[in-house]
């Protein structure tokens, strides 16, 4: 009979601490456990097209204390969150400046000669036109 009050007792134990965790979770809001990660996005700017239905955030990626300084854009609705995740559009270790052209061409001026990891020359319906610097 004792074994099985300690059985009972042990699950019960379990079961309580499980629920607690849940609750825990639920309240702190952490539902994704992603946003745990030690990366993170750092918005260096963002610039907003002409129109206001999109924007051009510019940000470097953390991964931690390895990886370098970098340079990375996301073409994002007007109301859409930066994520935690890579530029859509470009990524590089040059530093850059971005300007609307018109609602749909956004300029990238990239000022030096350095990696360029990702180059995307259309997100959707907004164009990317770069412009590098002389050689």
């Amino acid at each position: 009979m004792v074994k099985i009050l300690k059985k009972v007792s042990f699950r019960l134990l379990w079961f309580i601490l499980i629920i607690l965790t849940i609750l825990i979770v639920h309240t702190l809001g952490i539902t994704n456990l992603s946003t745990l990660s030690l990366n993170y996005n750092e918005v260096i700017f963002e610039t907003v097209s002409p129109n206001g239905k999109n924007r051009a955030v510019v940000f470097n990626r953390n991964l931690g204390a390895t990886t370098g300084h970098n340079y990375q854009i996301s073409i994002l609705k007007w109301n859409e969150g930066l994520r935690n995740r890579t530029g859509n559009a470009f990524i590089s270790y040059s530093p850059i400046n971005v300007e609307w052209q018109n609602d749909e061409i956004l300029v990238v001026e990239i000022l030096e000669n350095k990696k360029i990891f990702k180059q995307i020359n259309e997100v959707g319906r907004i164009s990317i036109l770069y412009v590098f610097p002389d050689e």
